[in-house]
């Protein structure tokens, strides 16, 4: 039988944010991988969020709306995601129009800079293993 690894919030919102960065290299002009990597950017976010949430043993609500889980984090008292409020209608933007190919919504340069941002986040978001083998962020 085929076991595999646990793959946690934190890996997938990695590999969400390394998939945005390839499609942005392939052609940052190709208006369809612009709107995909968008997609995968908010996707990364949304998931880094929530994985500090669980973190900090908050169950997140769950849902796409990024205004929802910035008020879990600000409840929560995580501060480490002070450039989200000022992008959430962006995100929330990218969470649904870039889905089923509504007019083009994302633009090369605010994409590369939340993807900026999000991969600034991914050390101090590591998982370490603990002696008693669980898992803590290295800067929560």
């Amino acid at each position: 039988m085929f076991m595999s690894k646990k793959i946690s919030l934190y890996d997938r919102a990695k590999a969400d944010l390394q998939s945005a960065r390839l499609l942005l290299s392939q052609n940052g002009s190709d208006e369809l991988l612009v709107d995909i990597a968008a997609y995968h950017v908010q996707q990364g976010i949304e998931k880094l969020v929530k994985f500090a949430l669980t973190l900090s043993g908050v169950k997140y609500k769950q849902t796409h709306d990024m205004d929802i889980l910035h008020e879990q984090l600000e409840g929560a008292g995580i501060k480490i995601f002070p450039w989200l409020c000022e992008n959430i209608d962006t995100l929330n933007s990218y969470a649904t129009k870039t889905r089923y190919g509504s007019d083009k919504v994302a633009t090369t340069r605010k994409i590369t800079q939340l993807l900026n941002l999000a991969e600034g986040l991914l050390p101090s978001l590591e998982p370490i293993s603990t002696m008693e083998g669980s898992v803590s962020p290295n800067g929560l």
